[in-house]
């Protein structure tokens, strides 16, 4: 995926997480190449949600997308 398509996504990401009310800070390869870090390619999305909204943000994924796509780290 092209970093304009992850940004596209992001972009609904936002939107979504927005209507849920769901608290997000952007992290990984992507967070670099936002803050100009030219030598990093992202090729996927990693955010950062608190702990209580992790079970919020599985359920959103499942209604919007009819998937889970969510690696939890404790």
């Amino acid at each position: 995926m092209s970093t304009v398509e992850l940004l596209n996504v992001l972009a609904k990401l936002d939107k979504l997480l927005d209507q849920y009310r769901i608290g997000y800070i952007v992290i990984g390869s992507l967070a670099d190449y936002l803050l100009g870090i030219s030598t990093i390619k992202p090729n996927d999305i990693d955010i950062l949600v608190d702990k209580e909204d992790v079970e919020e943000l599985s359920t959103m994924l499942q209604q919007e997308q009819g998937i889970v796509m969510l690696e939890s780290i404790r």
